[in-house]
C-alpha cells in the first residue's frame, strides 16, 4: 500500500473522475482473464497497476516498458475484479529524483482486453483507446472537466476571497452573480452525468455517475434557514441519500466514492452523538449485508473510522460494531488471533464509555491513608492519572493547578493518580512543582487501573458527576478548564476532541 499522503492525492483526482479510463466491451477473451496493453510517451521504466479501495491504494501487480517496442501488456490469467485501477509511473527526473505520475482506468468485469495511448506530458489530452467505445465517449468527458474545472477553481477562489472581507466592505452584488456562475457550472457538469446515465444505463461509468448523485433539497424547503425548514430538509436528504447506491455492485468496493458516501452520510448528515451514529452506521451495514464484499468493506470502513474516534464518545460505536458483527462471528474474515485483540480492545474500552459508572478506585496518599474514589461527595469529580516520570505531565502540570485552584471550592472534587508507585519520587516531585491536590498512588497494583481506565499514556483526565458516571474523558487541559466552567453553568459541551499526547 503507498504511503498516506499519496494515496490521498489521488483521492482527490479520482473523486472528480477527472483522469481514467474506462474498459466496458463485452469479450470472450475474459474468460481467460484480462489484457491490458499500456503505450505511453515519455513512460522510462517500470509501471505499477494498482487499484483503490475506499481512501487506499493497493499495488496489484508490476511490469516492465519493453524498451523497444515502448509498451507494457498488463495480463493475467484471472480476470481483475471491477473497480477504479491505475497506471503508476515513478521515473526519475533530470534532478534524480523519482516521481510519480498516474493516470486511472475503469475495468468492468468484462471486456477486460484493450489498448491505451497516451503521453506523460497530458494523459487526458494524448489519450486514445482502442476496443471500447465508451472510453472514447468518456475521454470527451474528461477533456470537458479538463475545461470545466479549472473554471469552477476560479470562481470558488474569488467568492472565498471576497467573503473573507469585512462584512462592510464585501462586495454582495458580486458574490451573487459568482455563485449564480459557479452553480451554472454545476448543472452543466451534473447534466453531463445524467445524460450518460439516460444513454448507458446499463454501463459502469452510469453506475459511477449515479452513485455520485446527491438528493435534491425539496424547493420548499431550498435556502430557508428556520430551524424546522433545516430539519425537515436533513430528514429528506437522509432519507433519500441511497437512492442511487447499488450495494449489490461489488464494483463499487474498488472505487473511492462509496467510501466517500458513507463518510459524508455519518459525518454532514448524522447528529455527532454516539446513538444517533451507532443507528446509522447499523442501517448502512444492513444495506451492504447482500454482498459478501460490500458487506465486508462497509463494516471494515466504518469499524476503522471509529477505533481512535476525533470526538469523544464516539468509541462507543466501535464497542457497538464489535459486540454486534464481529465477537458474533459475522465478519468471517478475522482470524482468531486478532479477534482475541479485538475483544480485548472491548474490554479495555467499554468500562470507560461516556455514561459508564467509573470503575471503582481505592487507594493510598502519599501519607498512606486509604481513600475511596465512590466517598467523595461532589457534584464533579476529576480523575487525572499522571506520572512524575511524564514529559507531558511536567509540562502541563502548572495547568492542573490552575484549574484545581480556579474549581476546588466550585463543587469539583479531584483525585489524582500517579501511575509509578515509587513514594519517595511521588513526593519528591510533589515538592518541585508544588502540588497542592490530592495524590494517590497504588503501591500493591490492587485496582488494575490500566486496564479498567485503558490507561497507555499520560496524562489522562476523566471528569465524572455525582453519581461518579463518566461524562467526559481524555481531555487536553484547556478542553478540561472548559468543560467544568460549562457543567458548573449547566450549559451544553458540545463536541469535543479527544486529546492526544503524541
Amino acid at each position: 500500500m503507498f504511503n498516506k499522503h499519496w494515496h490521498l492525492l489521488i483521492w482527490c483526482v479520482a473523486l472528480l473522475a477527472t483522469t481514467f479510463a474506462v474498459a466496458a466491451n463485452n469479450n470472450d477473451k475474459d474468460k481467460e482473464g484480462y489484457n491490458i496493453k499500456m503505450k505511453i510517451n515519455g513512460a522510462k521504466d517500470t509501471i505499477y497497476l494498482g487499484y483503490h479501495y475506499g481512501d487506499q491504494i493497493f499495488v496489484e501487480d508490476t511490469f516492465r516498458i519493453d524498451p523497444k517496442k515502448g509498451y507494457c501488456t498488463f495480463s493475467g490469467k484471472e480476470p481483475l475484479k471491477g473497480g477504479i485501477y491505475l497506471a503508476i509511473l515513478m521515473d526519475k527526473n533530470t534532478k534524480g529524483k523519482t516521481e510519480t505520475k498516474y493516470f486511472d482506468f475503469l475495468v468492468d468485469n468484462t471486456g477486460q482486453s484493450f489498448m491505451i495511448e497516451t503521453d506523460t506530458a497530458d494523459f487526458v489530452a494524448k489519450m486514445k483507446v482502442t476496443g471500447s467505445p465508451l472510453n472514447e465517449q468518456f475521454n470527451k468527458y474528461q477533456k470537458f472537466l479538463a475545461v470545466q474545472q479549472p473554471e469552477m477553481g476560479k470562481l470558488k477562489t474569488e467568492i472565498d476571497t471576497l467573503e473573507k472581507k469585512p462584512k462592510e466592505q464585501r462586495d454582495s452584488i458580486r458574490i451573487k452573480k459568482l455563485r449564480e456562475k459557479l452553480s451554472n457550472k454545476d448543472k452543466e457538469l451534473n447534466e453531463y452525468r445524467l445524460k450518460t446515465i439516460k444513454d448507458e444505463p446499463q454501463s459502469m461509468l452510469s453506475t459511477i455517475f449515479s452513485t455520485m448523485q446527491e438528493p435534491e433539497t425539496p424547493k420548499e424547503l431550498k435556502d430557508k434557514t428556520d430551524t424546522t425548514s433545516q430539519r425537515l430538509a436533513l430528514t429528506y436528504l437522509k432519507a433519500h441519500f441511497w437512492d442511487n447506491v447499488s450495494f449489490a455492485d461489488e464494483r463499487l468496493v474498488r472505487t473511492p466514492i462509496l467510501g466517500n458516501k458513507i463518510t459524508q452520510y455519518l459525518e454532514n448528515l448524522t447528529y455527532r452523538v454516539p446513538d444517533s451514529i451507532i443507528v446509522a452506521a447499523n442501517q448502512i451495514i444492513d444495506k451492504s449485508k447482500p454482498n459478501p464484499e460490500v458487506f465486508k468493506f462497509t463494516l471494515t470502513k466504518i469499524m476503522t473510522t471509529y477505533e481512535n474516534p476525533k470526538y469523544m464518545g464516539m468509541d462507543a460505536v466501535f464497542v457497538n460494531l464489535a459486540e454486534k458483527y464481529y465477537l458474533t462471528g459475522m465478519a468471517t474474515w478475522m482470524d482468531s488471533s486478532r479477534m482475541v485483540k479485538l475483544r480485548d480492545r472491548v474490554n479495555k474500552i467499554k468500562p470507560t464509555l461516556l455514561g459508564a459508572k467509573a470503575p471503582r478506585l481505592v487507594m493510598q496518599d502519599t501519607a498512606m491513608v486509604t481513600k475511596n474514589m465512590y466517598d467523595l461527595k461532589a457534584d464533579y469529580t476529576v480523575l487525572l492519572f499522571w506520572s512524575h516520570t511524564c514529559g507531558h505531565c511536567k509540562k502541563h502540570m502548572p495547568d492542573y493547578l490552575d484549574i484545581y485552584d480556579k474549581y476546588k471550592d466550585k463543587g469539583v472534587a479531584f483525585y489524582t493518580i500517579c501511575t509509578d508507585p515509587k513514594l519517595d519520587e511521588i513526593k519528591k516531585f510533589i515538592k518541585e512543582y508544588n502540588v497542592n491536590f490530592p495524590v494517590y498512588f497504588d503501591p500493591q497494583n490492587t485496582n488494575n487501573f490500566h486496564q479498567t481506565y485503558d490507561i497507555y499514556s499520560t496524562p489522562v483526565t476523566f471528569v465524572l458527576d455525582k453519581d461518579k458516571k463518566i461524562v467526559a474523558k481524555r481531555l487536553a487541559t484547556e478542553q478540561l478548564d472548559d468543560i467544568l466552567e460549562k457543567l458548573i453553568k449547566k450549559e451544553s459541551t458540545g463536541n469535543l476532541k479527544e486529546h492526544d499526547n503524541d
